[in-house]
């Protein structure tokens, strides 16, 4: 019995894991910047660039519920054939949401959108980046925007393709193992197996960055934010510049 079980283990462990390719777009055939597609009853989700584009690596054969979401826009779901050590296409055309009754401003969508990064900022705890930060500093990635927050650091990977990771100094010295996970959210939902180079600076309107527990407002408590907390917030879509 213990060798077929061992057998079985190995066998798993051999199957070469599928990609997903694919894009998403609105009603009229324009890239969705932002979007988060996700594979259902897993941690593995990827971030649309500005081409409207994503990849969703390490999928198990077989077939896979990807669902694509993004504020403003319908969430679409939809069920793919992954095949082993092979890539499966998967488009995603979005329809913006219709407001019903008086006519809402984009400034004023964004603003109520924000309502609850300007009411973290005003508790006073915990380090903020607004929009109006990122147009004046210009940063070629996102992460340039942290390097001047205290307790905040930038560690570089050596390896050719990798993302730069975010450390928080003042948590992580209180873990006794050494290690510890930053713990990443994007519009108010935790975004597991992110980073935050994930988003260009183009597209983000603001950046909320907690250092410990003592500053977590109660809304990222579930999670285990004692490593750290960053929270992202998107722009609306029709504020960002699309590629000529």
């Amino acid at each position: 019995m213990l060798a077929l079980v061992t057998s079985a283990a190995v066998a798993q462990a051999q199957v070469e894991r599928g990609v997903i390719r694919g894009t998403v777009t609105d009603s009229a055939g324009r890239p969705v910047i932002g979007a988060q597609v996700m594979v259902k009853n897993t941690d593995i989700r990827a971030m649309t660039g500005l081409d409207g584009r994503f990849v969703l690596q390490g999928v198990w054969p077989g077939d896979t519920q990807i669902r694509a979401q993004r504020v403003g826009f319908q969430i679409q779901s939809a069920t793919v054939l992954v095949k082993q050590a092979d890539t499966t296409r998967a488009d995603f055309v979005m329809p913006s949401i219709t407001y019903i009754g008086d006519v809402v401003t984009t400034a004023e969508a964004t603003s109520g959108r924000m309502a609850l990064f300007e009411q973290h900022r005003a508790r006073g705890a915990g380090a903020f980046v607004t929009r109006g930060d990122i147009e004046r500093r210009h940063p070629d990635k996102l992460t340039d925007m942290l390097r001047s927050v205290a307790g905040v650091s930038i560690k570089s990977n050596t390896a050719a393709g990798q993302q730069q990771t975010v450390e928080i100094a003042r948590s992580s010295r209180s873990i006794t193992s050494g290690v510890c996970d930053v713990q990443l959210y994007v519009d108010g939902h935790p975004y597991q197996r992110g980073n935050v180079d994930d988003f260009p600076p183009e597209t983000v309107e603001g950046i909320e960055i907690y250092r410990g527990g003592s500053e977590l407002p109660a809304e990222y408590r579930a999670e285990n934010g004692g490593c750290g907390v960053i929270s992202i917030w998107t722009r609306d879509p029709s504020l960002i510049p699309r590629k000529p």
